[in-house]
């Protein structure tokens, strides 16, 4: 049992099938969109429901979508791998034990191997997807820039600081990307939809990202690494953190006017989300310690799985 648990706390397995389910939630979103043109053109149009869409879809079967699933899993779980390898250093000193590398029950040689052999397999499945699957080559161009993001982060872009944050954030978007090439629907109306959605979950992920830093001060202080938290204190990362939070809320409240307009399921959840990023962002600016972080970034999880669950339902009820 202890074994599956480093397994599940080094490749961090909730965030790494979380991606999987965006890629397959942000292939519907595209559908249902299309489907607002679809029904302009045609007003007996029927949109599919999710089952159908994975079962009857017309552009990639289920056994391509099943297999595509597979890249951002593997993507997602080798860059947290190879994070925590060159991290290893950093978290004995902040004595991350929620680290297995920093625990002590998982070795460096054994990670190198797991963050090696995950970004084959995401490459490799990629591949087969464009040569059996006819996927546009940009399928392979977004899975090198992936990997290229997770391991350029950790040759030196880490220690900069926001742009560190950035880098890494511009790693949830993957899925979104890659969904999109993947369901083959590349109108302006839902391009123009999953870039808002994209610039949502973009923000969403760099308030986490700021917060995060606040947890590392003492480890990022010797390894050199200029974080927010160490250029500006704790209460000023908070608060940037905060600040990013209502960007991602204002990009949230555009898609009210656009691909989620009138639909009352976005809006409540929405709402809901709003209080749970407020609430974190008080709580944090009140007292920006180490335990506090810890809850914040808890509860910001959450708000990612939140945001995802929330496009996928709202998706059922775009009109």
């Amino acid at each position: 049992m202890s074994v599956l648990k480093d397994f599940s706390d080094l490749l961090r397995i909730s965030l790494c099938f979380l991606a999987s389910i965006v890629m397959l939630i942000a292939g519907y979103a595209c559908y249902r969109l299309n489907g607002v043109l679809e029904k302009e053109l045609d007003p007996s149009f029927s949109p599919q429901n999710f089952l159908e869409f994975l079962l009857q879809n017309e552009i990639v079967p289920l056994d391509g979508i099943l297999i595509g699933i597979i890249v951002p899993f593997s993507l997602i779980a080798g860059t947290h791998i190879v994070n925590d390898y060159f991290d290893y250093s950093n978290d004995i000193l902040s004595q991350r034990l929620d680290r297995p590398l920093a625990r002590g029950t998982v070795t460096l040689t054994t990670a190198k191997r797991l963050f090696l052999s995950f970004y084959s397999l995401g490459f490799l499945v990629t591949i087969i997807m464009v040569i059996f699957y006819s996927l546009s080559p940009f399928f392979i161009l977004i899975t090198l820039f992936f990997i290229g993001l997770g391991v350029g982060y950790n040759l030196g872009v880490k220690k900069y600081g926001i742009i560190g944050n950035i880098w890494v954030s511009i790693g949830y978007v993957a899925p979104f990307l890659m969904a999109t090439i993947l369901v083959g629907i590349m109108n302006d109306w839902v391009l123009l939809n999953i870039s808002i959605i994209s610039l949502f979950i973009f923000f969403l992920a760099l308030g986490r990202e700021v917060l995060k830093d606040i947890m590392d001060i003492e480890g990022d202080l010797k390894t050199g690494k200029r974080s927010v938290a160490i250029s500006l204190g704790s209460h000023w990362a908070a608060r940037i953190s905060g600040g990013v939070y209502i960007v991602s809320i204002l990009f949230g409240a555009i898609l009210l006017f656009f691909g989620f307009r009138n639909n009352w399921v976005f809006l409540i959840g929405f709402i809901l989300l709003v209080g749970l990023l407020m609430t974190t962002t008080i709580m944090l600016i009140r007292d920006p310690t180490l335990e506090t972080a810890t809850k914040g970034r808890k509860y910001t999880r959450w708000s990612l799985w939140w945001a995802t669950g929330l496009i996928f339902l709202s998706s059922f009820f775009i009109v």
